[in-house]
């Protein structure tokens, strides 16, 4: 008897010999007429599998919809995947694959569709614990990051994912882990040491900081360090250690945190619970202070926008003042950027070589800044600038702000915050140039 004979509830419980090509023709005839659970019934039924040769008849034709429904109802579902995800529906194809237990190609399509968080449980799941912390980092799901950070034996990351899900005791078990030899040893300390603090173990974090700071100098890798300790030892009433650890502090950065207003308070209080000298006296009024030119065009500026008082004084102690008259070539079309031009006082004007014609645009004034791209190392320009009336101009060379901006990682993402704000107001402003220049020409003919 052939297999064309038979009907699905005609076929006996018992083991039935059939060709390959009786049984797949059969199965596609049922798919064909949309029958899929007499389908089901031959899938399932059949010792060899033929799930491929399946997928290879239909291909990503019109029964590729009745063929994932045969393979999801035959509990197939690596199979059902594949013919989601050859067909386009990736989000059908990862809860496949995740229900086939295939974890690592089920985060792969999770993370495809940008379902970060769904691609770290998968991950976790089959055990790359490795790679599912940091999708977890990225969804701020900070707890199952700390404990798949832990399962890989990655301690500092765990610490600091528990610090930021405010698990004070997971985040000191995996911190206290961190030894010396490590290469974020320092790091580990500085998120330490406040977690002590809050449990009322000053004495521990005090000890702490010392040990990672042993005989060490301060430098940019260990700053922070040495000003937790001077503010541990200011808030411990140990007022002469506070002052000798500020004093290091400002002998390396004297615009670190508000070290000068903290050391500048205990020296005039005196140490050792001395009382604080009378300031209403001439002496005390007796020493210069410098003022720098009127600052209110930073106001202005994009390029400064939300820095504190102290991170704009640090900037700004690179900058050299500079001098422009009326129609004087500030920068020229075409050559590169050395640094950033700030307008201090003064218009400028901007032009741009149009038709081989040296075209006036726009004209700017105090808090406009050019060649903020010489930071990112884009430094040609692609417009001049002109003196429109004389005035002044502040200059920041790129390389040393760069290096500035290094040691400060908070204050660099506000400046590249800023920058790409800057852009899209230029981008504005750049349409509305584009529009008068048309304009112009239209008129012209």
């Amino acid at each position: 008897m052939s297999l064309e004979q038979l009907r699905p509830d005609q076929l006996p419980q018992e083991e039935v010999l059939f060709t390959k090509k009786d049984l797949l023709g059969q199965i596609m005839s049922h798919l064909k007429t949309n029958e899929v659970e007499p389908a089901v019934n031959l899938y399932r039924r059949c010792h060899e599998d033929v799930g491929y040769e399946l997928m290879n008849l239909v291909g990503s034709g019109p029964l590729a919809e009745n063929l994932t429904s045969l393979f999801t109802g035959a509990h197939d579902d690596y199979k059902a995947a594949q013919v989601f995800e050859k067909s386009g529906a990736l989000d059908k194809a990862a809860e496949s694959f995740e229900r086939a237990e295939a974890y690592d190609l089920a985060a792969e399509l999770y993370g495809r569709l940008g379902n970060f968080s769904k691609a770290a449980e998968m991950l976790e799941r089959g055990g790359s614990y490795s790679r599912g912390a940091p999708l977890y980092a990225q969804s701020e799901r900070w707890l199952d990051a700390g404990r798949c950070y832990e399962k890989a034996s990655q301690v500092f990351e765990a610490g600091e994912a528990y610090v930021k899900a405010n698990e004070p005791n997971k985040a000191l078990a995996s911190l206290q882990k961190v030894d010396a030899g490590h290469e974020r040893y320092l790091e580990a300390v500085m998120l330490l040491g406040p977690i002590l603090e809050k449990l009322d173990l000053s004495e521990l974090a005090s000890r702490k900081y010392q040990e990672a700071l042993g005989e060490s100098s301060v430098d940019s890798g260990n700053i922070a360090i040495f000003y937790s300790l001077g503010k541990l030892y200011e808030s411990n009433g140990q007022i002469d250690d506070a002052k000798e650890i500020y004093s290091r502090v400002l002998e390396n950065d004297v615009t670190y945190e508000d070290v000068q207003d903290r050391y500048r308070k205990l020296k005039g209080g005196g140490g050792s619970g001395q009382a604080r000298k009378p300031i209403d006296t001439e002496s005390e009024y007796s020493h210069v202070v410098v003022l720098s030119d009127d600052q209110s065009f930073l106001e202005k500026s994009l390029l400064f926008k939300q820095l504190s008082l102290d991170e704009t004084r640090g900037i700004l102690q690179f900058a050299e003042t500079r001098t422009f008259d009326a129609e004087e070539l500030i920068h020229r079309e075409g050559e590169p950027f050395r640094g950033v031009m700030l307008v201090q006082t003064g218009k400028v004007v901007i032009s741009m070589i149009a038709e081989g014609k040296d075209v006036r645009v726009a004209r700017f004034g105090p808090g406009t800044h050019f060649g903020e791209m010489s930071l990112l190392g884009t430094k040609i320009a692609l417009i001049s600038v002109y003196g429109a009336e004389p005035g002044k101009y502040l200059f920041i060379e790129a390389g040393r702000l760069r290096a500035h901006l290094d040691l400060y990682p908070k204050l660099q993402a506000k400046m590249m915050r800023n920058i790409v704000f800057s852009l899209d107001h230029d981008l504005l402003q750049v349409k509305e140039i584009i529009k008068m220049l048309y304009t112009r020409r239209d008129k012209a003919r």
